[in-house]
């Protein structure tokens, strides 16, 4: 009888020999990779619930303890049999029809149990035996078998990788991974080569001279002379060239167009260096860093994501990588690419600079740490925010004055000569950037312009209103009510409520519509603090006693964005084949019509709304001479107070 544990899988034990012959060495005879021989078994080799080991199928991502091979490799055996009665199966070993639950057939399940029994593991020391000795009685009775490869065609051949029954095109297959598996080792272990004799002539050099600086010497020298083990080019470092050593010590993005990123897909995207991408979008762009590289970026300004956008952040990469980035900057060299980075972020990130370099900055070093220090040393004072000319008078200044300490706002009339000469930095002072202090005992205050926004009042429903909102329309509208009135909402205090609550306590101010790039549409209600509340068509063709806040100008112009979108639809039918060309240029010239008429319709709807708004404001001429006079009113009004 077998000495395993009770749930031991014979096809769990092949998967883990294949692994060891992959991690320590595969046997010379069955043809696959060879590697360095290894003279002893390694008492820690054995693969069992290693979760460090290669996959057996691909050799590229780490297998599934307890089984060879990875979860991609699993997934797609997986969804190549997915009866899971067995039927349309086909045994793993064998190719052979399945027809009860797992992945081998009766046959084999048969052989492997019986194996078990003739070939026990006695041991740990007799794994290896064992096993070789299972496996060579195993293959020499599926010799005998008519075997079938995972496409249905006849196996001719084993899979060298994997052990599988294969047919000879997915043999070729088999054959060139692992050809191509096998120059990749054989340049590592070239690399190898190289690194031991120019170790060989260090000690050499060493061993003639005693002097350890003209062993190095001689050690750089030999590495001068020799190149790169991939392209012929000039060694860098472990036999390879700075720009594969890079790619093997960093990696690659994986950024393409197209891909995803922080600001929209991708319209260029360049490899600049290994392990970092420049990305272009529609609107904005940045770089992005692979973990290897992200990692060297100085902490105080690292990303945690690995992006960096292209107006401020990019200067953490060009500080860390200058001479990567100047084959897109080509017009700074490497040395005036970090300084002028260096200098970017002690301007804008005064803070994290210091403590990435641990030097204090001084006054006239950074103008973001001059102009906070500045700004707090006039906390409580009016200090100028925006400057108008004075309707009453040409040659003053009406100041807009801010109060950093408590928020306070005022406006003041300041002589124009006096406030371009007091914007001014002075000698030895930094951080001004052309603010003007207020004097409120020499400057006139003008009173403060009286709040005349209209007051917005939300329109709340009572209980009846809620009962007839929910009783409206066809019983499919009303479950589509019901459902919005028990959505939940979290308000700006924090608290939340459902739609129900909100309409009753709080109500709403109107209701609208907006139209998507597609074309559709999403109803909304509006809070008279701008909250908005997404609700299905019925709930917002129920709520009759909510006004609709578009004009009819606006609503005009929603219609033409729906119709811009259906011509954006019948040209890609048309592109794609949906629908035939005469078909489509027929639609499209209807649609062209509809708009130049939905166009008329809203210059109409837009001609009527100024009237009528001029109508009770006046026009734009008025307007302006009544601003112009209620300001220079208030500036005769400005009086001198020592009040802060």
């Amino acid at each position: 009888m077998s000495t395993r544990p009770s749930g031991f899988d014979p096809n769990q034990q092949r998967a883990a020999d294949g692994k060891w012959e992959k991690q320590v060495g595969s046997r010379p005879e069955s043809g696959a990779l060879t590697k360095r021989p290894v003279q002893e078994w390694p008492e820690d080799a054995w693969p069992d619930d290693d979760p460090g080991m290669p996959c057996v199928s691909c050799g590229a991502a780490e297998a599934v303890p307890g089984d060879g091979r990875c979860q991609a490799c699993l997934d797609r055996e997986t969804a190549a049999m997915p009866d899971e009665t067995g039927t349309a199966r086909s045994c793993r070993e064998c190719g052979r029809p399945v027809t009860g639950p797992g992945k081998l057939c009766q046959r084999c399940v048969d052989l492997h149990a019986r194996l078990d029994e003739e070939y026990p593991i006695e041991d740990e020391h007799a794994q290896a035996q064992a096993a070789a000795d299972r496996e060579k009685a195993r293959e020499a009775e599926r010799e005998t078998w008519d075997l079938a490869c995972a496409c249905g065609q006849p196996a001719l051949y084993h899979q060298v990788t994997c052990g599988r029954p294969a047919c000879e095109a997915q043999q070729a297959e088999c054959d060139a991974r692992a050809k191509a598996e096998q120059k990749e080792i054989d340049r590592d272990n070239a690399a190898e080569d190289k690194l031991a004799a120019a170790d060989g002539a260090f000690d050499a050099e060493y061993e003639r001279t005693g002097d350890i600086t003209q062993a190095e010497a001689a050690f750089e020298a030999y590495l001068e002379q020799q190149t790169c083990t991939r392209c012929g080019q000039p060694h860098h470092a472990n036999g390879l060239c700075k720009r594969h050593y890079d790619e093997q010590r960093y990696g690659t993005t994986g950024i393409s167009e197209g891909s995803r990123t922080p600001w929209g897909e991708a319209q260029i995207a360049t490899e600049v260096a290994p392990g970092i991408a420049s990305v272009h979008t529609a609107g904005h762009g940045g770089y992005k860093l692979t973990p290897e590289r992200n990692k060297l970026v100085p902490a105080p300004f690292r990303s945690r994501s690995g992006w960096y956008e292209e107006d401020g952040e990019w200067k953490a990469v060009g500080v860390t990588f200058p001479e990567e980035l100047t084959t897109e900057r080509s017009s700074m060299t490497a040395d005036e690419l970090r300084e002028h980075c260096d200098a970017g972020l002690r301007e804008s990130s005064p803070d994290e600079w210091e403590r990435w370099t641990g030097r204090t900055l001084q006054p006239g070093e950074s103008r973001t740490r001059d102009e906070r220090v500045w700004t707090d040393a006039h906390a409580d004072q009016f200090v100028s925010s925006t400057i108008s000319r004075s309707a009453s008078d040409p040659d003053m200044r009406v100041v807009k004055a801010r109060r950093h300490a408590d928020g306070a706002v005022a406006e003041y009339l300041v002589p124009a000569d006096e406030y371009t000469a007091g914007s001014m930095d002075r000698p030895g002072e930094y951080g001004r950037a052309g603010r003007f202090v207020i004097d409120p005992s020499r400057h006139p205050r003008l009173p403060d312009l009286p709040d005349e926004k209209p007051t917005k009042v939300d329109v709340r429903l009572t209980d009846d209103d809620v009962a007839r909102l929910r009783e409206s329309g066809t019983a499919k509208s009303q479950e589509r009510i019901a459902k919005d009135l028990r959505q939940r909402w979290r308000t700006r205090d924090g608290n939340v409520r459902t739609l129900e609550e909100l309409l009753k306590e709080e109500g709403v101010h109107h209701k609208t519509v907006y139209v998507t790039d597609k074309g559709t549409s999403q109803y909304s209600l509006v809070q008279a603090d701008g909250s908005s509340l997404r609700v299905s068509r019925q709930t917002w063709m129920g709520l009759s006693n909510v006004k609709d806040g578009r004009s009819p100008s606006e609503q005009w112009n929603q219609e033409i964005h729906r119709t811009h979108a259906k011509i954006e639809k019948t040209q890609r039918a048309i592109e794609t084949g949906e629908t035939s060309y005469r078909n489509g240029r027929v639609r499209l010239s209807e649609l062209n019509l509809e708009i130049d008429r939905l166009r008329s319709l809203r210059k109409q709807a837009e001609e009527k709304e100024r009237k009528a708004y001029e109508a009770e404001h006046g026009t734009r001429e008025q307007r302006e001479q009544r601003k112009r006079d209620a300001q220079a009113e208030r500036e005769r009004q400005a009086r001198v107070t020592d009040e802060a």
